[in-house]
């Protein structure tokens, strides 16, 4: 069937990718800003373009300026970007495109336009691509593979920069993350590591030249003992882990001491065949294959007022 396999959100755009190889693009009408349906009260989701994708869609993300990354198991990279498509001839319905700058896709069209995305590139990286992960002021997409390689690019033309082997042979690279000056990876064999990026500041890489320095390639430790299948981070230093069996663990990548990350809190046999997780720094949100959304609440006032630690969070209502 045509089930979703990815999503992505923001500002007011949902994108949902499929088995079909079509990434449909979404309006949310009744989001602050946007008008809803008339006689209707509430968000709704409008149907405004599908992306071609080809192959099963695997991971999703959209950019600030509106452009959309799409990712498949065919091993293609494609990214759309937004256009305004003016309607010249309204008996006919023939539109116009004209480019849509910054953020204008986000903003209502004019009468009688739309926002449309066209195929600015597609890049394929030979082998099926699990994952990506994007990082706009370092001009980074990374993208995990079924061999259990990283592949970094550049996020504005598509130009490879840097591919190294991430995981054990055999082993699929499933998560991936850019974050605290490193790209982090999750592997099937329940490993997660992580390779340093030029630079200290968060500038833009501009060549691959820049990564010939940073070869070096370490693991976290302790391992899940499942696939690793998310790769959640904060820009506080903290850094969430979920494995399919289950397991969530909670990682500093800033300690006051030094050295190498520690795992704060390892969460296990709660949860089962876990499929993502969200923080907010206080809250961990996360879902599986049990039907059921848990939230592991980390000190401070729950909804009721009450005082609740790691110990006592265990709540899935």
């Amino acid at each position: 069937g045509g089930g979703i396999t990815a999503m992505a959100f923001r500002d007011g755009v949902v994108v949902s990718g499929g088995r079909d190889g079509v990434a449909k693009v979404w309006a949310l009408s009744g989001a602050a800003g946007r008008p809803g349906r008339p006689g209707r009260s509430g968000p709704a989701l409008d149907l405004v373009d599908e992306l071609r994708a080809g192959s099963v869609v695997s991971s999703l993300a959209i950019l600030e300026s509106g452009s959309v990354w799409v990712a498949s198991l065919d091993g293609t990279l494609s990214r759309w970007d937004p256009v305004v498509s003016v309607v010249v001839d309204e008996e006919e319905g023939e539109d116009a495109p004209r480019g849509a700058e910054g953020a204008a896709w986000a903003a209502e069209a004019e009468e009688g336009s739309r926002v449309v995305r066209q195929l600015a590139t597609r890049v394929s990286l030979d082998n099926p691509v699990l994952c990506t992960a994007v990082d706009e002021a370092r001009n980074l997409i990374a993208c995990g593979l079924a061999n259990g390689d990283a592949t970094l690019l550049r996020l504005d033309s598509g130009e490879p920069l840097c591919c190294w082997h991430a995981h054990a042979d055999g082993a699929r690279t499933r998560a991936i993350a850019i974050a605290h000056g490193t790209v982090l990876t999750g592997g099937t064999d329940g490993t997660i590591r992580r390779r340093w990026l030029p630079g200290t500041g968060g500038e833009a890489v501009t060549a691959a030249e820049d990564f010939t320095r940073m070869a070096k390639v370490d693991e976290l430790a302790p391992p899940h003992n499942g696939a690793v299948v998310c790769l959640c981070p904060r820009a506080d230093g903290i850094v969430v882990s979920g494995a399919h069996d289950g397991s969530l663990r909670v990682w500093d990548f800033a300690p006051a001491s030094g050295g190498a990350p520690r795992c704060l809190y390892g969460l296990m046999g709660y949860k089962v065949w876990l499929g993502s997780v969200v923080t907010d720094g206080r809250r961990l949100i996360s879902d599986g294959a049990d039907n059921r959304i848990i939230a592991h609440l980390f000190g401070g006032d729950d909804v009721d007022g009450t005082e609740q630690g790691p110990a006592d969070a265990d709540d899935d209502d």
